[in-house]
């Protein structure tokens, strides 16, 4: 006597060999496209810019002329930039930014504490963009403000992936 065939049973294990077939499939694709695209497109971790500096006692300012010297877009996040006079979400000291006068050191520093995940800028290739840091940030005694002063810091920036930039064309 033949027992009946449990037709439920067999056509969901048949499903689940499917799906499981079926993601290791795409695992094994994306992860195969993943390493072609990153052996394609090497980028280095990180880009220093370099810049010209000019001081301006009677504005109270240094003015930087920063230059991308690559042929890739440049993404530098708002805390290694300057922008209006200022870095964006610092709020504390920078040890690695400070103004040389007289051989004294006076480092930078920031009371305002914002908080801006999508601050970050891009420079295009080969652009020269102006800023400016003001005086007020190194906390310098007003008779100091003629004297000859070295602004000490570095522009750190990374290439752009293709997404960063996108999304700064959308909502900027």
């Amino acid at each position: 006597m033949r027992r009946p065939i449990q037709t439920a049973c067999c056509a969901g294990t048949i499903e689940m060999r499917a799906t499981i077939i079926f993601a290791i499939s795409c695992v094994l694709v994306g992860c195969s496209y993943a390493s072609h695209r990153s052996e394609q497109r090497p980028r280095s971790s990180q880009i220093a810019l370099p810049f010209d500096q000019t001081d301006v006692p009677d504005e109270g300012r240094i003015y930087l002329n920063i230059t991308n010297p690559t042929k890739y877009n440049i993404c530098v996040n708002g805390d290694k930039i300057p922008s209006n006079g200022s870095f964006i979400g610092t709020g504390k000291i920078f040890d690695d930014v400070f103004l040389l006068i007289n051989e004294m050191k006076y480092n930078y520093f920031d009371q305002n504490i914002d908080y801006c995940p999508n601050c970050w800028e891009i420079i295009r290739p080969f652009e020269k963009t102006k800023r400016f840091i003001n005086y007020t940030h190194f906390s310098i005694p007003n008779k100091l403000n003629g004297a000859k002063k070295k602004l000490n810091m570095k522009i750190i920036g990374k290439r752009c992936t293709r997404d960063e930039v996108m999304w700064k064309r959308k909502y900027t």
